[in-house]
């Protein structure tokens, strides 16, 4: 989590899979949830991303966030997908997930990204979790 506190936080959140959540206002355009992966043991296989979402606010039409991979090593994204308030509003969980991909073998980091809207707009973004599936 990125500026605990200010830019995330973890709550309680009966809708996530064990209870927890990130949750960053909307109003900020940092990769508020980042997760590094040293090593990836399988680089023959395609992984896909999974990111369970929600978000809460009056937007109905707009981005809300971006979620991505990151190659640290070679500074360049390996994929990234803007996805609009209107794919994750509500109190449950959307899975977002990218297609298969290879991976580079190490200094991989997985992020969300709040767009920065008005509170009016896009009050918060919760992240119930982020996992990793061989294909």
């Amino acid at each position: 989590m990125y500026r605990p506190g200010v830019e995330s936080e973890l709550v309680d959140d009966p809708a996530s899979v064990n209870g927890k959540a990130v949750r960053m206002p909307g109003n900020y355009r940092n990769w508020s949830v980042q997760v590094p992966l040293e090593q990836i043991y399988d680089t023959h296989a395609k992984w896909r991303v999974h990111f369970d979402l929600r978000c809460e606010g009056a937007g109905n039409d707009g981005g809300a966030l971006t979620c991505g991979l990151y190659d640290a090593l070679g500074k360049k994204d390996i994929w990234k997908a803007g996805i609009a308030i209107s794919q994750i509003r509500g109190e449950r969980y959307t899975t977002i997930s990218s297609p298969p991909l290879e991976l580079p073998k190490n200094n991989l980091l997985i992020y969300v990204q709040p767009w920065g809207r008005p509170e009016n707009e896009l009050k918060a973004i919760w992240v119930d979790r982020i996992y990793l599936t061989r294909e």
